[in-house]
């Protein structure tokens, strides 16, 4: 089975992308069963049916054409999920969420649990970033535990109607943002459906950017001032 021309083809035709993946989700799991036992990993250990199933939704969701199309892969893999699911969309139909997160061992439930999305009349809608901003400034912020929790509150906080000071908020040390955060913002920046939350998912991730650079000059200078020190002492 050749899964790429496959996927091509069926892109090409009337389907949708939700249907388009569970044809081919099929097919690869057709082939894997046919030689079950008999595939392999790197390290010469039988791939698992969960790493087959991993392995297959990743292929699914490169396109050679774009390098960039995907989400960063350094996200939590919920996060990986909600993002691809809504790549320059605010909503989808119910039927085509649960087609597209089949295979991931996320259900759809989970996406509304950790508050990002909402559905109604069958529609699967991502709660806007405004909102999700609003709450989250009334609240701790160290109650902010994923990457798009923190990524949605600095866009938030870089939109026109803002208050806040992302640098102000960035410095106080109450909390500790995520690694993948700017991967997140980068990713707003490059996809969101909305000029305005684009725009403001660009000034974050400059300003974030600009912190990170300032903290790792902050830690350059102590080191050296502790080394100045040590070598008078030993003098």
């Amino acid at each position: 089975m050749r899964p790429r021309p496959l996927l091509q083809s069926y892109r090409a035709r009337d389907l949708s992308d939700a249907d388009v993946r569970v044809i081919l989700r099929g097919k690869a799991l057709e082939f894997y069963s046919r030689h079950y036992g008999k595939v392999y990993t790197a390290e010469d250990s039988s791939l698992s049916v969960r790493d087959a199933l991993l392995g297959i939704n990743q292929l699914l969701d490169e396109d050679p054409s774009n390098p960039g199309s995907r989400p960063p892969s350094i996200v939590q893999p919920i996060a990986y999920q909600f993002l691809r699911l809504f790549q320059g969309k605010t909503a989808r139909s119910r039927d085509d969420v649960s087609k597209l997160l089949r295979g991931t061992s996320i259900v759809p439930r989970k996406l509304q649990d950790f508050g990002w999305v909402r559905e109604e009349n069958r529609t699967v809608s991502c709660v806007p970033i405004a909102e999700r901003f609003e709450r989250a400034r009334q609240r701790p912020r160290k109650e902010m535990k994923t990457e798009i929790d923190q990524a949605h509150f600095l866009i938030g906080a870089a939109l026109p109607e803002s208050t806040v000071n992302i640098e102000e908020e960035l410095s106080r040390g109450t909390w500790e943002p995520r690694r993948s955060v700017e991967a997140v913002l980068d990713w707003y920046a490059r996809t969101a459906p909305e000029s305005e939350v684009r725009q403001a998912a660009a000034t974050a991730q400059a300003l974030y950017r600009r912190h990170i650079e300032r903290r790792k000059a902050e830690r350059s200078a102590a080191q050296r001032t502790l080394f100045d020190d040590l070598d008078d002492d030993i003098g």
